[in-house]
């Protein structure tokens, strides 16, 4: 006999006597297509005039009156269901692709066009490659433990849990299961993957602030000196080592460090306060990034007009770990001195001024002075413009150009003066032209003197190498 998938049967068995005292045995028989209720205990010995009842089962229909010749009434009697669609379930808890900081119980939910009967679950650590064993990840094959499943009404879909706990920080984890239903049709597995990372000791954001290729902004105390700064920047790596973090946000706290007032003072976004702010939020970085660079933008106008205050600038990272994010807590800040005074510089020798000039002989001989008041002279630069012949002096030769491409010439730095490097050796054809000294100064912020004060900056002089007549 052929039954047929979805169609509800009715089977009962009938005794050849006529009078009580007759019994007969049956049994179960055991079907991946056979839906019954183990509620019901399918299987073992009736009487003819036992009154069985139906109890819980839907499948059992109790008093049936069997017609047909031979029949005997109160007969054992129950509906048989043909079932081979497998049931459907799905992981809801991690979810796919998440970021957890703790996960103690997944859970998910199952449904049955009939009864669900149980599921099964398996792990699997994608890093070692390794599946769960019930002890550690040590299995190269799927395992697969046992979550209970009931559904009490057809069709219904339930809830499904299963404790574990077993995760390691900063690995990623399959999680596979599939759900079985009373006639043992199983679904075909689903699964989900997300990354396990509860610990902030392996992230790291630093703050890189710019330094300008054309000099160094360190002093000889190795103190770092800015006179603008519109922008703060750095890195941001999460779960080092590693492609498996996720940064959500950067926040940022400066400092402004005050002993002459004797309590530093902290900038809340906005402005300047006594205590610590909140941490005032840096420039969004990429979405899902694990290892970035980060900005703040628009800070030019916090840093005051004060100069030789001195700031600190920590930078601090929190990732996307649910459901408590982890924050770093191991942070590295970056200190900075402000200078936007400009430094000065004075010309000793030659002497002279455009009313006055001075006298040099093939040797120019050139030395003078300077001063900073905070960051101190980190670069002294001459000029040489011979007025006469319209040419400037480049530290190797005279040419005829644009004054402002030209390069000015180093001088040599001491620690209170400066003398002329790569000087020129004035010849017959520059005898008797007027020559123009400028000397500017550079400051370790990146100041350069602006101002050139005629004889004192800026010395005006003649080359003069014919003799004197007695």
């Amino acid at each position: 006999m052929l039954l047929n998938a979805g169609t509800k049967y009715r089977l009962y068995l009938e005794h050849p006597f006529t009078s009580n005292g007759g019994s007969y045995n049956w049994s179960s028989v055991y079907s991946n297509l056979t839906n019954y209720d183990y509620n019901a205990n399918f299987g073992g010995s009736s009487n003819l005039s036992e009154n069985t009842s139906a109890g819980s089962n839907p499948f059992v229909e109790t008093n049936w009156s069997a017609g047909g010749t031979g029949s005997t009434t109160n007969d054992r009697s129950f509906y048989l269901t043909i079932d081979q669609t497998a049931p459907t379930a799905a992981i809801t808890l991690p979810a796919s692709g998440a970021w957890r900081s703790s996960l103690t119980q997944i859970q998910g939910t199952a449904r049955d066009t009939y009864y669900l009967s149980g599921g099964s679950i398996a792990i699997r650590n994608i890093q070692a490659g390794k599946y769960w064993d019930g002890s550690n990840y040590n299995s190269t094959t799927i395992v697969w433990f046992s979550t209970p499943i009931a559904s009490s009404v057809a069709d219904e879909t339930v809830n499904w849990y299963y404790s574990f706990a077993n995760w390691e920080h900063d690995t990623q984890y399959t999680i596979y299961f599939k759900a079985r239903d009373m006639a043992e049709n199983f679904q075909p597995q689903t699964s989900l993957s997300y990354i396990y990372d509860n610990s902030s000791a392996d992230m790291a954001s630093r703050v890189t602030l710019p330094n300008p290729a054309d000099s160094t902004r360190k002093d000889p105390q190795g103190r770092l000196w800015y006179n603008s700064l519109a922008t703060i920047s750095g890195t941001a790596n999460d779960n080092l080592g590693s492609d498996r973090g996720q940064i959500d946000y950067i926040d940022y706290l400066v400092t402004r460090l005050n002993p002459a007032l004797g309590a530093d003072i902290y900038f809340n976004g906005s402005g300047w306060q006594p205590t610590e702010p909140s941490w005032p939020t840096a420039d969004p970085v990429p979405v899902n990034a694990d290892n970035t660079t980060w900005n703040k933008t628009g800070l030019g106008a916090i840093w005051g007009a004060v100069s030789g205050s001195s700031f600190t600038v920590t930078a601090r990272m929190t990732d996307k770990a649910a459901p408590s994010a982890n924050r770093e807590t191991l942070l590295v800040g970056v200190t900075f001195y402000w200078d936007i005074v400009v430094p000065t510089a004075t010309i000793t020798n030659p002497t002279g001024s455009s009313g006055s000039n001075g006298r040099v002989g093939s040797s120019l001989g050139g030395f003078g002075g300077y001063y900073d008041e905070h960051s101190g002279v980190s670069l002294i630069e001459y000029r040489l413009f011979d007025k006469t012949d319209n040419k400037y002096w480049d530290g190797t030769g005279w040419f005829v150009g644009d004054g402002d491409s030209v390069e000015w010439p180093n001088a040599s730095l001491w620690s209170s003066s400066w003398t002329v490097e790569n000087a020129p050796t004035f010849g017959a054809g520059e005898d008797g032209d007027t020559i123009i000294m400028a000397i500017r100064a550079k400051d370790y912020a990146g100041s350069y003197q602006t101002d050139f004060t005629d004889g004192l900056s800026s010395n005006t002089f003649r080359v003069d190498l014919t003799p004197p007549n007695a």
